[in-house]
């Protein structure tokens, strides 16, 4: 994989775990809902929304190439948005 793949690959999952964070904090009400039918439902769009963005774009990207860093900048990305904004937004 050239080196071009990899840094589009990397930025890419990066962002994706920082919209990963803003799409949980969108849907943070209707996910911990008290109606389990509510609390399914988002969830499952939740999770199906993020994995076929990140399965098309992969593809689009590098032919599907998953690497383990791909998902350790998702995690990573994730993470920062979780630290950015609880402590600069509140």
């Amino acid at each position: 994989m050239s080196l071009n793949v990899q840094i589009k690959t990397i930025l890419f999952s990066f962002l994706l775990g920082i919209i990963a964070y803003i799409l949980k904090a969108l849907f943070h009400r209707k996910i911990y809902s008290q109606n389990k039918m509510i609390k399914i439902g988002s969830s499952l769009i939740y999770i199906e929304s993020l994995t076929i963005v990140f399965i098309k774009c992969s593809y689009i990207i590098n032919n599907l190439n998953i690497h383990f860093y791909s998902i350790f900048f998702f995690i990573f990305g994730y993470f920062i948005s979780f630290f950015l904004f609880k402590h600069c937004v509140t």
